[in-house]
């Protein structure tokens, strides 16, 4: 028999919202630089935030540099390369606010996911405490807003345990 999974357990109120802190100050992504570039997310190569060490003509080495509400991104991996910028606040934003707790209470799971848990546990690979955690887990056919996101077309029969 193979090893047990090994389930890290979170509690409903560390799942937080950070949707509705973009909505209130990110702004729509543009995809332009602050200079008016173009920039094309499938051909960045890095992402910088908060804080990044800036090489210029100007500086005899590099310095770090906050980046004040920005993102920077580089085509390449080259550190020569200069960062292309892209404002991600709203005109106006000066702080941004924590997010909250995204659930009020525990999320009911589908039916369907509670059986092929109860099955995981059927079949011992689950050790005593994570069985007994999935047991209890709320579920029914009630529907959720981020249902439509979460796709699983596969159950525990399709693999082989």
């Amino acid at each position: 028999m193979s090893q047990p999974f090994v389930v890290n357990t979170i509690q409903t109120e560390d799942i937080l919202d950070f949707k509705a802190v973009a909505e209130r100050c990110m702004t729509k992504c543009t995809l332009k630089s602050n200079s008016g570039e173009k920039i094309s997310l499938n051909d960045i190569h890095w992402f910088s935030y908060g804080q990044s060490d800036e090489t210029s003509a100007t500086y005899t080495s590099s310095i770090t540099v906050d980046h004040g509400g920005e993102v920077w991104c580089r085509y390449s991996h080259n550190e020569m390369e200069a960062w292309k910028k892209v404002k991600i606040f709203k005109r106006g934003v000066t702080s941004i606010s924590p997010p909250t707790a995204k659930y009020s209470g525990p999320v009911p799971i589908k039916t369907a996911k509670y059986q092929d848990l109860m099955k995981l546990c059927d079949k011992g690979l689950l050790n005593e405490e994570t069985k007994q955690f999935y047991q209890a887990l709320t579920h029914g056919n009630e529907t959720r807003a981020t249902d439509a996101d979460d796709v699983d077309d596969n159950t525990v029969m399709d693999y082989d345990y």
